[in-house]
């Protein structure tokens, strides 16, 4: 099992805690972050394509300040493992992570989809 395996997918208390229990601020940035995270995936799937570290380390790094703000801790994990790959300079195994990365993101996703009351 992965260590992010172990995280759960949405940590909605922890994320409304920093946010000072405000559900209309948490919505607000549940439509932002349902926007923007697919945007970042494939800047992240290009930067991959382009063998380009940096790009991949910028990129990552701005998912994972996204998904830790919401709450997706499995999606920043892997983001953080991402940017740290990119800053590195080190790409080998990089493919196979954004895999785990965008299955991931279809999990918090559908968590995200919810509508909570």
């Amino acid at each position: 099992m992965e260590s992010y395996e172990q995280l759960p997918v949405l940590d909605e208390a922890g994320a409304l805690e920093r946010l000072g229990g405000d559900h209309t601020v948490f919505d607000m940035m549940r439509g932002m972050m349902l926007e923007e995270i697919p945007v970042l995936l494939g800047s992240i799937e290009e930067s991959l394509g382009g063998s380009d570290a940096q790009a991949l380390r910028l990129h990552a790094h701005s998912l994972k300040g996204c998904s830790a703000q919401l709450g997706g801790e499995r999606v920043r994990e892997i983001a953080f493992i991402l940017e740290k790959m990119g800053e590195s300079n080190e790409l080998e195994g990089a493919e196979a992570r954004y895999g785990q990365l965008k299955e991931e993101w279809q999990s918090l996703k559908a968590e995200l989809q919810v509508e909570r009351v």
